[in-house]
């Protein structure tokens, strides 16, 4: 017997083909008509229009998310319907008993169906990328690239290889195709059933717990196949070398040792398996605990979720489901009734969940939870208010020395219930060494705004806060400035002021306190802007400091405590402008308006429109440019603000009237003895 006839064989191979030909059919004429068909609907001139992006250059069709949605989700079913098909004498123990009679080796059996598996698969694509280049030849060539298509055929192949060597696994494990179908998709979803159960255990029960410090249960999210396919060929992969990536190759090696694991898997075991849940006893209890713990994780995290009330009823329902897992999978695994004598088994998982709540729940887990690192040891150190998707850091020892007092301090008091009256504070530290350290809290609010106005004692803190540290001020050639008080907006373009208004901003950033800077008021000046990654490379607005972003973005709300740039405002105009386009839209109640059901309950349902609603004739209108100006210099500071008295006279400003009334939302309030003298006019 030479090499290739030990492990394949002809007869095997075509015989798969001849039974199973006609899903290969079915596949590549679902294929042909999500992908071929799409282009032979429109003409070469209509597509190419669809698929131009921001600068101008036509993408490649085949790569959009749009195009390539379905074939990527047929690429994930395929394999497991296949699986089922080719391997059903695994299964079936009347198709196993006949192969396993024919004169051929499990060897040559096994790799002559894998063979032909692959065959089934990878043909409809082939051939469908043949359509694609014969639609490249005419006329479609400017959407498509012969380059694109040879890489869209090798996307498809790679992710059914990989795919479908989970499947097979799978179908080995097993005796029963249902089985196997469920079991491909549990192995596929086992990493991410572990970070999840890693997490609320961490949420729940470990004090300062952060995502963002558990970079190996991160890990199993990103490099899920499953996550990892979705999240690299999904329409911005297109710029990436896909096959040039390390981790490309290391799935096609995780696939050949699937492919390894389900030839032993078969070669070991038994034909009289077919048919069982479960064809080998070992794998039993594995399966068993895995899926009754996968319960008892899904049940508590649901619940926690939730927000239920008394961890008692939360572990008595979770106690009450795995149970019925766990005897549902001696069920299906003993095929009988009779399993309630395994009480047993289920009583020491029982004891083993306990065990490991009460270790993370009355230890730290190995100091997780108090260790506060040294100051002299930080690199980098951070206070943010939750989610930032790039941290500001401060380098200064100072810094790190302050965090270290407040975060040591922080955990002596130890709060650890979230409610509706706490706040989120992260501490991030980067230590010299390169290792990531971050714990999340939820704290009163003042403890928050203290945290964080020791983070704005620092300067490179506050330039990276704001988005200074990677702005190139004098190379900034538009800024786009919004004016907003309540109810109204005004837009106007800084441009070539923009370096200068910049500067002043960041002027006012290196003297203003976190108080001041967060603080609102009635009036409000802002700032943005947004460029592609292209405009940006040609201008260098941004500093390119190996940051990941698609587009660039930069954004800063200014109030009266940004004492150069409010002077700036006013000495170019726009704080003239923006007060000139309020003045022509304000607005004065003719009488005072009574803290009542009237505003509070009767129009709550025109809540949609405003805060609340006054019909025409009970409001006048400050038509006095002058008065308008006084008032909104004297005013600008006073954020609105509950009622001030019972009876109150509101100024707001409105630019709509809806049905009859005048939507409002107050930006200043006088009781009838504080009313401005220039105001009375307009109520008297």
């Amino acid at each position: 017997m030479n090499l290739l006839t030990y492990w394949f064989n002809p007869g095997i191979y075509r015989n798969t083909l001849r039974r199973f030909k006609w899903g290969s059919v079915l596949y590549a004429v679902i294929l042909f008509f999500l992908v071929p068909f799409v282009f032979l609907t429109n003409s070469p001139e209509e597509m190419a229009r669809g698929y131009i992006n921001f600068d101008r250059t036509i993408e490649c069709a085949l790569f959009d998310a749009r195009m390539f949605l379905f074939p990527l989700l047929t690429a994930f079913v395929v394999p497991t319907v296949v699986s089922l098909l080719v391997f059903n004498f695994a299964h079936s123990p009347k198709h196993g008993i006949f192969v396993h009679t024919l004169p051929a080796t499990r060897t040559q059996n096994y790799f002559s169906t894998l063979l032909a598996a692959f065959t089934l698969m990878f043909i409809p694509v082939i051939l469908n990328g043949i359509i694609l280049l014969i639609l490249n030849a005419c006329g479609y060539g400017t959407i498509l690239g012969v380059l694109n298509i040879l890489k869209w055929i090798m996307i498809n192949i790679f992710i059914l290889f990989v795919m479908f060597s989970v499947a097979t696994a799978a179908s080995f494990i097993t005796g029963n195709p249902f089985a196997g179908a469920a079991l491909n998709i549990i192995i596929h979803l086992l990493p991410i059933a572990l970070y999840l159960a890693i997490s609320l255990i961490g949420e729940v029960f470990l004090y300062g717990y952060s995502y963002a410090t558990a970079p190996f249960t991160m890990n199993l999210i990103t490099y899920t196949p499953v996550i990892w396919i979705a999240r690299n060929f999904n329409g911005s992969y297109y710029t990436q070398e896909i096959f040039s990536m390390g981790a490309t190759y290391s799935y096609i090696i995780m696939a050949l040792v699937f492919y390894a694991i389900g030839f032993v898997l078969y070669k070991l075991r038994k034909i009289e398996n077919c048919g069982d849940v479960i064809a080998f006893a070992v794998a039993k209890p594995i399966v068993k605990y895995t899926l009754t713990t996968a319960a008892a994780v899904a049940v508590l995290g649901i619940l926690y979720g939730l927000g239920f009330v008394s961890w008692g009823v939360a572990f008595t329902v979770a106690a009450v489901i795995c149970a019925i897992v766990y005897f549902a999978c001696e069920m299906l695994m003993g095929k009988t009734l009779k399993v309630w004598g395994k009480y047993k088994g289920f009583l020491g998982f029982a004891l083993a969940i306990v065990l490991v709540i009460s270790f993370c729940a009355f230890t730290s887990v190995f100091g997780y939870e108090t260790r506060v690192p040294d100051a002299q040891d930080i690199a980098q150190v951070s206070i943010s208010k939750g989610y930032y998707e790039e941290i500001p850091y401060s380098d200064s020892p100072e810094a790190a020395l302050a965090v270290t007092q407040l975060h040591k301090k922080l955990l002596e008091k130890r709060p650890v219930v979230q409610d509706k009256d706490s706040y989120v504070i992260d501490f991030s530290y980067i230590l010299k060494n390169g290792e990531k350290l971050d714990r999340e809290y939820y704290v009163p609010e003042d403890i928050q705004k203290q945290a964080m106005e020791i983070m704005f004692g620092y300067e490179d803190y506050k330039m990276a806060y704001a988005g200074l540290d990677i702005l190139n001020i004098d190379k900034v050639d538009k800024l786009n400035l919004d004016i907003e008080c309540p109810n109204f907006g005004y837009a106007y373009a800084l441009n070539e002021d923009a370096p200068a208004f910049l500067k002043a901003f960041k002027e006012d950033m290196k003297q203003i306190s976190y108080a001041d800077y967060i603080r609102t008021e009635n009036i409000m000046f802002s700032v943005n802007m947004s460029i592609s990654p292209q405009e940006n490379a040609e201008k260098g607005m941004f500093i390119a400091d190996g940051r990941s972003r698609g587009y660039y973005h930069f954004s800063a709300t200014v109030n009266s405590s940004f004492k150069n740039t409010m002077e700036f405002l006013k000495e170019n105009g726009y704080y003239d402008l923006a007060v000139s386009k309020i003045a022509q839209n304000m607005y004065i109640t003719k009488n005072t308006v009574v803290k009542s059901k009237t505003l509070e309950e009767e129009y709550s349902y025109k809540e949609i429109y405003a805060n609340y609603m006054l019909e025409h004739e009970a409001v006048a209108k400050i038509d006095s440019p002058k008065d308008a100006k006084a008032l909104i210099d004297e005013y600008i500071k006073d954020k609105e603000s509950d009622f001030v008295s019972d009876e109150t006279y509101l100024v707001f400003v409105t630019a709509n009237r809806v049905d009859g009334f005048w939507p409002g939302s107050n930006i200043v309030e006088f009781s009838p003895e504080n009313l401005p003298d220039y105001l009375r006019k307009y109520v008297d």
